[in-house]
């Protein structure tokens, strides 16, 4: 630990089993970050609908318009929410909860996390678009009896008349945001399902910067039209980056295992996007890992590089 932490306050993180994030500085924001737009505190929508007109975001209004249901045997016949639907299209986002949608022609997945492609089973008949190595997830999960249709990286694919692109959302593997343009209407709606926003996303030569940066507010060139995850969309939320936190992990780490090398390290990783931080471990005082999960065993496998070098699978 580091030795800026008193013995006893160091006995008592590791009693209550805290996160590394406990080992951080945590500093104040020097300014305050006020959203242009609000978002009613009492939504339980999971997802902001922003129309963008001359560059200033607004919440389009919201409707009573609800969408019929067809019984789907793993998405029962709950109603799938406005918010959930790529507007001007029959495009659905994540909405596999939801079962076979009346209406929807398409179904697109943003990521391999429960909470976005939970309701999916092998019975699942339409078609799924998605990247490659979500496509990999799903067949590996699923079986082969899935329709999924694996789209390239940041090219425009026309799906059922409409340009689609996939874009690194900088989230786990495979996940992606996904732009639709549609060229008739003049509108291009960039949904970013969940994203680690970063500051190259926005820089050349990247596909944002184009969009967002282009002159001609009201051309094909500009976002007309945001689905946005909010997860995190609040000043209070002030997390460190991803390098900080791995480099604290990799110190704390160090100093645990030179005061004794037989301690053992566990990083939970429930599901895939622990990768980076998992990787970032790997130093001389840590030379292998071991996998747990029979599930685990078979995305490392197909993902990660050098994978013999890293990992123990005896175990």
């Amino acid at each position: 630990m580091p030795r800026g932490l008193s013995a006893k306050l160091k006995k008592k993180i590791a009693n209550e089993n805290e996160s590394i994030l406990s080992f951080l500085v945590q500093s104040k924001p020097q300014k305050k970050i006020i959203p242009s737009f609000e978002i009613c505190k009492n939504s339980k929508t999971p997802n902001l609908h922003l129309n963008i007109s001359d560059g200033k975001m607004q919440p389009q209004a919201r409707t009573n318009t609800k969408v019929r249901m067809q019984k789907h045997q793993s998405g029962g016949n709950r109603t799938c929410p406005r918010f959930k639907w790529v507007p001007d299209t029959s495009f659905t986002v994540d909405a596999f909860k939801y079962g076979i949608i009346s209406g929807c022609t398409a179904y697109f997945l943003t990521h391999f996390h429960y909470d976005h492609y939970g309701g999916l089973s092998k019975g699942f008949t339409e078609g799924i678009y998605c990247s490659e190595i979500t496509k990999k997830f799903l067949l590996q999960n699923f079986g082969c009896c899935l329709s999924v249709h694996a789209l390239p990286m940041n090219t425009f694919v026309n799906v059922q008349g409409c340009d689609v692109m996939l874009l690194d959302a900088n989230h786990c593997p495979g996940s992606v945001m996904i732009l639709f343009r549609l060229v008739l209407q003049n509108k291009v709606i960039l949904h970013t399902g969940d994203f680690r926003a970063q500051s190259w996303m926005l820089e050349s030569p990247n596909v944002l910067n184009h969009y967002i940066q282009s002159p001609r507010p009201s051309s094909s060139a500009r976002i007309t039209t945001l689905l946005l995850d909010t997860t995190y969309c609040c000043p209070t939320y002030g997390f460190p980056t991803q390098d900080t936190v791995i480099s604290a992990a990799v110190k704390v780490t160090r100093e645990f295992l030179l005061s004794d090398p037989d301690t053992l390290v566990v990083c939970g990783m429930y599901s895939i996007g622990k990768e980076r931080f998992v990787l970032g471990e790997n130093t001389p005082l840590i030379p292998m890992f071991a996998i747990l999960a029979h599930y685990l065993l078979d995305v490392y496998l197909l993902f990660l590089p050098s994978n013999d070098d890293y990992f123990d699978w005896s175990v």
